[in-house]
């Protein structure tokens, strides 16, 4: 069983919940996102503190000017349109 944590201490606690399509995806880095989106419409649960996926490896070019930050950017929730996104940390309860 997975509990959901908010990103910032001073929000209430989210209960817990079945996760959508039976996917709990934890974190939404480059892994995350590609299996919540081949999840397809059966749909995932994303639980991440971000709402974006960030592709790092264009962050020299960025700090070069040779890319715009909004290029190397994806919204979780446009790039995984079936998934539920979750914005927290996730914790196991004992």
């Amino acid at each position: 069983m997975t509990a959901v944590m908010p990103a910032s201490p001073e929000r209430a606690r989210t209960d817990a919940r079945p996760a959508r399509g039976g996917l709990l995806v934890v974190g939404g880095g480059f892994a995350g996102a590609s299996l919540a989106r081949m999840a397809g419409r059966a749909g995932a649960t994303i639980v991440s503190p971000e709402n974006f996926m960030l592709y790092t490896p264009l962050l020299p070019d960025v700090a070069a000017g040779t890319v715009e930050p909004r290029h190397i950017v994806m919204p979780l929730r446009q790039m995984c349109p079936h998934a539920d996104l979750i914005l927290g940390a996730s914790t196991s309860r004992s």
